[in-house]
């Protein structure tokens, strides 16, 4: 596994912002079967995490000199992903997407 997996599995995946991001834009059944339930929202492709991996790094770095640099790491935390692609998959569907 990766730096940049690693970071994707254990820590945005588990930021508010994620939460925020599966609330807005996860459907109410899978695209592929129509199932209801155990749903998940699948990245088509990453371009809002390619861009918050970057600032994720620069922000601990602005917080190392200036302990205000802290707001930019608790507001990247919470900043909902509204421009990648996405769908709803159930976990059936997401587990063969993966394949």
């Amino acid at each position: 596994m990766t730096i940049r997996q690693f970071i994707y599995r254990a820590l945005y995946l588990q930021t508010p912002g994620w939460h925020i991001t599966r609330l807005l834009r996860k459907d109410k059944s899978c695209k592929k079967c129509g199932a209801t339930e155990s749903l998940h929202l699948h990245h088509v492709n990453y371009p809002f995490f390619g861009l918050w991996y970057k600032l994720f790094f620069l922000s601990l770095v602005v917080w190392a000199f200036d302990e205000r640099g802290m707001w930019f790491f608790v507001a990247l935390m919470v900043v909902p992903d509204l421009v990648s692609r996405m769908k709803t998959l159930c976990a059936r569907c997401h587990r063969k997407e993966h394949q």
